[in-house]
């Protein structure tokens, strides 16, 4: 165990001490879970430990990239986050869904599976709260607003927010 101390200061200055304990054993055998249960875990990425992934062999993580507290992936039609990404707390990445059609042709949504790719290119900002539904691809560079929902392709360099996530302007 190494605790790590932090020094802190609120408006009212007054100093606050935060004391973090970090387990070195249980940070090493997260690392080597992730390097055997996923298809790629790039060097010093870093996944919280309470990062779910679904699927994990087809899911790909490029170096430094971060993937924070309740991050959920579903990685059953392929998931590829490039190097340097920070994914904030609660996103939720899927590349499978059901068939919204099912009902009409009689069949239950629990028996139908579509699963299309999602890739996410290198550098991008994922902010908290926003889910990525299949099939999208968030071009390099890109920043995605907090509660977003992602539902089409964003362009390289560009600030995308709202129900659905819109590209609002270009960041280059």
């Amino acid at each position: 165990m190494i605790n790590i101390i932090r020094p802190l200061k609120d408006l009212k200055r007054i100093a606050v001490t935060t004391i973090q304990t970090v387990d070195v054993a249980a940070v090493k055998f997260r690392w080597l879970r992730a390097k055997l249960l996923l298809g790629h875990i790039g060097a010093r990425a870093r996944l919280a430990s309470t990062v779910k992934i679904y699927a994990g062999r087809t899911v790909r993580i490029g170096n430094r990239t971060v993937l924070n507290d309740f991050v959920h992936i579903w990685g059953g039609g392929g998931v590829v986050l490039g190097d340097d990404c920070l994914i904030a707390a609660h996103v939720v990445i899927t590349s499978q869904s059901h068939d919204v059609a099912a009902a009409a042709r009689g069949l239950l949504y629990s028996q139908t599976s579509e699963k299309k790719p999602v890739t996410i290119g290198d550098n991008v900002w994922v902010g908290s709260n926003v889910t990525i539904l299949p099939g999208v691809t968030i071009g390099t560079g890109a920043v995605i607003g907090a509660g977003s929902v992602v539902s089409r392709d964003i362009e390289p360099y560009h600030l995308a927010l709202g129900v659905p996530a819109k590209a609002i302007r270009a960041l280059k």
